[in-house]
């Protein structure tokens, strides 16, 4: 007889928060203790530059794109059973949030393994799509949600939920937009690995308030998000993972023969 196996899902949602507060936190602590920042808010990037903060980095946040990339496959499967034969839309709108999601959580691992000064386009590139479909993902998911509510699908309908969503893609949006339009105005340049304490380093930015208005977007803008996916544990609460493990026949082997 099959043994089945089955555990929730709800825990998922924490771990991709812990995973990203982990990352932040480790790699921004080595780097300011390691005087590797010379500003007290800088680009989430800039803490996972130079090593031993870089390792930490590229490692915390791979696993976090991973963890995010779980998420948005049960996310679409779960929406999939719910959503009616003739609801074509919805159903277009739950696809291409799964491609969105793992597009991004692709995006987010390039970011974390190519750092910004050991390849400036690939990093940059892959920062902008890993926001962008992160954004365009939770409009997407508010869209879907809101679908569900009007519908009256029960254990999607949450209404202190969906403007709870609501309030977070409003504040991502906004930290993406204040991102991108500061960004290039506060004239960025490299961090500098620092030989000496006492040296003297060349600015982050050639703009102080436009520098730091683009970094706090980028934290705000990150932070939204990932509680945005923390929203789930409350639909995914009602998910549970099942395996079947099946024992065939199998022919024991003679140890004393060998």
């Amino acid at each position: 007889m099959p043994t089945r196996i089955t555990k929730g899902v709800g825990w998922l949602p924490f771990a991709n928060f812990v995973l990203l507060a982990c990352t932040l936190i480790v790699s921004y602590s080595i780097s300011e203790s390691r005087d590797l920042v010379s500003t007290p808010l800088p680009f989430i990037s800039d803490t996972g530059t130079f090593p031993p903060a870089s390792c930490w980095f590229s490692f915390l946040l791979n696993a976090t794109a991973y963890s995010v990339a779980f998420t948005g496959l049960i996310r679409y499967l779960q929406t999939r059973e719910y959503i009616g034969v003739d609801a074509s839309c919805t159903r277009c709108f739950n696809f291409l949030s799964l491609l969105l999601i793992l597009c991004g959580s692709v995006s987010l691992s390039m970011v974390a393994s190519f750092q910004e000064t050991n390849n400036t386009h690939v990093h940059t590139t892959s920062a902008t799509v890993a926001f962008s479909c992160a954004t365009a993902y939770a409009f997407l998911q508010v869209c879907i949600t809101r679908k569900m509510m009007q519908e009256g699908v029960s254990g999607l309908n949450s209404k202190a939920i969906y403007y709870i969503r609501v309030i977070l893609l409003s504040l991502a949006f906004c930290g993406l937009i204040l991102m991108q339009t500061f960004y290039d105005r506060a004239g960025i340049n490299l961090p500098q690995m620092p030989s000496d304490k006492f040296a003297t380093t060349l600015p982050p930015f050639e703009n102080e308030t436009y520098y730091y208005i683009a970094t706090s977007s980028e934290w705000a803008m990150s932070l939204s998000l990932f509680t945005f996916l923390l929203t789930f544990s409350y639909e995914f609460s009602r998910v549970d993972l099942s395996l079947d493990v099946h024992y065939d026949g199998y022919t024991p082997i003679n140890w004393n023969m060998l």
